[in-house]
Formats: C-alpha cells, sequence, structure tokens
C-alpha cells in the first residue's frame, strides 16, 4: 500500500526539492513538514489542500491514502474480542 508520505516524497524527489524546500513554498515550518512525513503528525485537509496546490497532487488522494494507513493499523490492532457479538447483535 503506497503512504501518502510516499506519494508526496516522489513528487519532492521529481522535484528535486529537499524537505525544507517543500516546507517553504506550502508555508509550513521545516520541523512541522519533517513531523509530517514522519507520521509524528496526521495530515490535515488544510495541508493537503496546500500540497495539492504547490505539488499538485490532488488533496483527496492524499487524505485517502491517509484513511487506508488508518484502517490498516486499527484492523492490525484488532483482537477477537473486537470482533465478538454481543447479546443485541451488534459488532
Amino acid at each position: 500500500m503506497q503512504t501518502w508520505h510516499d506519494i508526496v516524497c516522489a513528487e519532492l524527489k521529481r522535484r528535486n526539492w529537499s524537505q525544507r524546500e517543500a516546507a517553504r513554498r506550502l508555508g509550513i515550518s521545516a520541523s512541522y513538514m519533517s513531523d509530517l512525513l514522519h507520521s509524528r503528525r496526521r495530515l490535515t485537509a488544510k495541508t493537503a489542500i496546500r500540497i495539492e496546490y504547490v505539488l499538485g497532487i490532488p488533496a483527496m488522494v492524499l487524505l485517502h491514502a491517509q484513511a487506508e494507513a488508518q484502517l490498516a493499523e486499527a484492523r492490525a490492532a484488532r483482537t477477537d474480542s473486537v470482533l465478538t457479538v454481543d447479546s443485541g447483535g451488534v459488532l
């Protein structure tokens, strides 16, 4: 599964931009950019739109990739007890 980080990093590499250069063009700090790309912060819709404007990657593609990753994490962390049906028949 390709993450939104992979998508952005590939575009930065294609443009030969550093994270610092991308951050400058996005109007965010270099440390915030680093936190985003190293999963220390979650991508917001506002930042996804900035990336769309600056790098031309549709915000929906980035947010969809993030949602897929979050779902994969949740599925990997599930336990059998989560999947049991209660007396009302609700998961």
